[in-house]
């Protein structure tokens, strides 16, 4: 990601571009994994044999019980493309027309004995907390929905 992010010009489109060339495998894995495994279960099994489409059989059987890691799998998938932004706007390698709490984070480092002043508490402080608190919220967000299922 950091290689890719050095040789492309800092856009915010080349960052989203990084960002899905990166993170998709992932998702892939996992939904792939959960797919083989629902494939060869009982009640796909019986589905087949009683005489389903195979149509039929995933938009019923298959696609319902993906449902919770799915939405595990894009609540996460999310924290990583947060957490990856930030860091590469933090290094300088994300579009700096662009504002980002990673950019925030890395002018409040470079500012001079900013942490023998109260200074930290109004540059550093609420990007870091932002983005805490967002990536709670994600969280949050993902046990409840998949607590449903």
């Amino acid at each position: 990601m950091l290689i890719l992010a050095a040789y492309l010009r800092p856009n915010i489109w080349n960052i989203i571009f990084i960002l899905i060339i990166m993170g998709w495998p992932v998702g892939a894995r996992i939904t792939r994994a959960q797919t083989r495994t629902l494939k060869v279960s009982g009640h796909v099994d019986f589905a087949r044999v009683s005489g389903a489409r195979p149509w039929y059989v995933v938009r019923k059987h298959i696609v319902p019980d993906m449902y919770p890691i799915m939405v595990t799998t894009i609540v996460m998938q999310s924290i990583r493309a947060i957490l990856s932004e930030s860091g590469l706007a933090f290094l300088g390698l994300g579009d700096p027309s662009y504002p980002s709490w990673g950019t925030m984070i890395k002018y409040a480092i470079s500012y001079p004995m900013i942490f023998f002043t109260d200074a930290w508490m109004w540059w550093l402080l609420p990007a870091g907390t932002c983005i805490t608190l967002l990536v709670l919220g994600f969280v949050l967000l993902g046990q409840s929905l998949e607590g449903d299922y």
